[in-house]
């Protein structure tokens, strides 16, 4: 099966990164449980200047490069390539970033070489069997075009990373799953290959 992996939020914590940034650039400190909402800035209820501030911060290059893995993430990738299925990665690049999909890149290539990367605001665009991902939006877009066009005999699987962005926000129904961790994500692959 073609497994499509988001990189944001399933196996790189951005979200700890902008956290110390804007905690930089204004001396507010938020918890990762605070994050509630997909926009981080905007949760967070930062002004203008702090806004600019940490953004500015979040454009320095290399800052994309030094985003910290999520738990589970390389053991959890490793299992299920070696169950034979592959591995490509879906990001989202970040709006005006200057040096985003580079860095995305390379940080992807750094941990697993010689995968394949797609850089798209439309994930719902590319075909695969599954798709793990924290944007409950991009997982209910995702299934419903996969069933439109019949891809996989129109059941796409999406596994919904959890965090705290996207509590309540997934419709629910056929062909979409919440999972914890890199633990649930193999046990729900496996699972569909039995």
């Amino acid at each position: 099966m073609r497994i499509l992996v988001d990189v944001d939020g399933v196996c790189c914590k951005m979200e700890e990164t902008y956290l110390k940034l804007v905690y930089q650039a204004t001396g507010k400190m938020f918890s990762h449980e605070q994050v509630t909402e997909h926009d981080y800035f905007k949760c967070l209820h930062l002004t203008t200047e702090e806004y600019n501030k940490a953004r500015d911060l979040l454009f320095q290059p290399g800052v994309v490069r030094g985003f910290e893995s999520i738990a589970g993430v390389y053991e959890g990738i490793a299992k299920i390539e070696s169950l034979g299925h592959e591995i490509v990665f879906v990001t989202s690049p970040y709006k005006n970033h200057p040096t985003w999909a580079h860095e995305r890149e390379q940080w992807i290539h750094e941990r697993w070489p010689d995968r394949i990367i797609i850089s798209t605001k439309a994930k719902y665009m590319v075909a695969g069997d599954v798709l793990i991902e924290d944007k409950a939006s991009n997982i209910e877009k995702w299934v419903e075009h996969c069933r439109d066009r019949k891809w996989h005999n129109g059941l796409g699987i999406g596994l919904l990373y959890d965090q705290p962005w996207n509590q309540g926000m997934l419709k629910g129904g056929l062909g979409v799953r919440r999972v914890f961790n890199w633990n649930d994500i193999v046990f729900e692959i496996s699972r569909l290959i039995q």
